[in-house]
């Protein structure tokens, strides 16, 4: 099985737990140019066989199928998807409007390339599961800048920018 994950590293920093590690999968970086080199050997340790920049290439014009595309933020169409889309395969949505709702309700009695929109639930489990993690030191969050409530704007500024090595965090308090 082949999976294509477009949109699910946007920090160099990010754990990718989520991701399965027997399965031959592809990702798409969604990062500025800046950090491509980074994101890329961070993506190869965690398995990827191919890492795509988006700003050199675009997925939907690659040769190979794909079993399932994730996309992480619901920017691809399922027209431009459904082309490398393995047949009985399924575009799933993360982040999705009314269009992709359409669509699944659409798929789901025509042809055999299937769109799905997830909605994610927190549950307590995963966050008790993720402080146990920070507390042994297994993932380490990597905090660039932190910026006052009131510096909202050039928080958004600095991290659009590129120039940012970790998370830009706004606080609150």
């Amino acid at each position: 099985a082949t999976l294509m994950i477009v949109g699910g590293f946007v920090m160099p920093h990010e754990p990718g737990v989520f991701f399965p590690r027997k399965e031959q999968w592809t990702a798409q970086t969604t990062r500025l140019r800046a950090h491509y080199d980074a994101i890329g050997a961070r993506i190869g340790a965690l398995g990827a066989t191919t890492v795509i920049d988006y700003t050199r290439e675009r997925f939907v014009d690659r040769p190979e199928s794909y079993d399932v595309i994730v996309d992480i933020l619901g920017t691809s169409s399922f027209a431009r998807c459904r082309r490398i889309l393995a047949p009985r395969g399924r575009l799933v949505y993360v982040s999705f409007k009314v269009k992709q709702l359409l669509q699944m309700l659409w798929t789901s009695v025509v042809g055999d390339r299937k769109v799905r929109c997830v909605v994610l639930v927190e549950r307590r489990e995963d966050l008790d599961t993720l402080r146990a993690l920070v507390e042994a030191g297994t993932l380490r969050p990597i905090v660039d800048r932190l910026f006052p409530l009131a510096e909202a704007a050039a928080a958004h500024r600095y991290a659009e920018g590129g120039a940012n090595r970790g998370a830009v965090v706004i606080s609150v308090v």
